[in-house]
């Protein structure tokens, strides 16, 4: 379901005014797939609370409250396709328009000023994805391998105290594998990180690296050590698609971090793999799990919580040149250093 609607700022925005209209003109997901089915939900980005609700119209995303008394349409339900306040009834179609007031009776004429503020949404790869701003400045990631029938797909969700950029470039960087990984897939015994370059596209970066890591993702792979190819492609600002190539074949991992606030994101990984497809997901998704705890308890704990973009305010070693492009990358996009980034 696509609007012209554009959001204003909050009030209580805990985004500078230059980040924020910079960040709401681009594409974050803010919802599985899967759990806006028969009942609307409620989501949060950028400060700006939202609804989200299906009809055979499509996916809506909306100002979560109701435009007459500011109810929260969250605890409404579906009807007749529609979407029903739960204080007064009024009922919403798919472009938000209001089609009844109850009060009023159903022949009485609903004014055309009584809608809700709807946003671009988009649903792909299994996510609702939507954009607060008029135009997004980058397109909608490439994750074309999530629907082929070649590889078998999981999808999880979780949220961190911290900023959508500090994750984005745990996410991209390599060196801290050995580190904080020792324990599932990356042996601490092979902490070196050989050269590479990082390389400029026309919606983020790219890089490639060989790693001795464990050949799959998943506890039965303890110990069996090989060399891997890792791909990184990085969709800005907080998309990355990493691509790992071992005698297993190939894995996926779809990573993007939704700024709920400055300081708080809410995560969505979806993994695909074409290989080991008879055996249960859930002993690979358990892995990913602790996997993402391990990272967790670091990056929630990194200080300051904002990613600094002045690079003389942090110490940088040789592995982190991708880190640097991705702190140059965001101050090419017209982001500036602040609390939350």
């Amino acid at each position: 379901m696509m609007s012209n609607d554009h959001c204003v700022q909050p009030v209580t925005s805990t985004f500078s005014e230059n980040n924020w209209n910079i960040l709401a003109n681009c594409w974050h997901p803010v919802a599985l797939s899967s759990e806006v089915s028969e009942k609307p939900i409620a989501a949060t980005l950028l400060d700006v609370p939202l609804i989200i609700y299906r009809t055979s119209g499509g996916i809506t995303v909306a100002k979560r409250n109701c435009p007459h008394r500011g109810a929260d349409l969250s605890q409404g339900w579906l009807k007749d396709d529609q979407l029903v306040c739960a204080y007064h009834g009024l009922h919403y179609d798919s472009s938000g328009q209001c089609t009844l007031v109850p009060a009023e009776g159903h022949d009485a004429k609903v004014s055309l000023k009584l809608r809700l503020s709807t946003f671009q949404a988009a649903e792909r790869y299994g996510l609702i994805w939507a954009c607060l701003g008029s135009e997004p400045r980058f397109s909608l990631p490439d994750w074309n391998p999530l629907e082929s029938s070649e590889y078998q797909v999981i999808e999880l969700s979780t949220e961190w105290r911290t900023s959508a950029a500090r994750h984005t470039e745990n996410f991209l960087d390599i060196a801290h594998a050995a580190w904080i990984h020792a324990d599932t897939f990356a042996p601490r015994d092979y902490p070196e990180i050989g050269k590479f370059d990082v390389e400029q596209t026309a919606e983020g970066l790219y890089y490639e690296i060989k790693t001795m890591f464990l050949a799959a993702n998943t506890f039965e792979y303890k110990g069996a050590v090989e060399e891997c190819l890792s791909e990184y492609t990085l969709t800005m600002p907080y998309s990355i698609c990493l691509k790992v190539t071992s005698s297993l074949g190939v894995e996926y991992i779809f990573d993007v971090a939704t700024p709920v606030s400055a300081d708080r994101i809410r995560i969505f990984m979806l993994k695909a793999r074409n290989f080991d497809k008879d055996k249960p997901v859930s002993d690979w998704l358990h892995f990913q799990e602790v996997v993402n705890e391990e990272d967790r308890k670091i990056v929630e704990n990194q200080y300051p919580a904002y990613l600094p973009l002045d690079l003389s305010q942090e110490f940088h070693i040789r592995a982190d040149i991708i880190s640097i492009a991705y702190r140059r990358k965001l101050s090419e996009l017209g982001i500036q250093q602040e609390g939350g980034y």
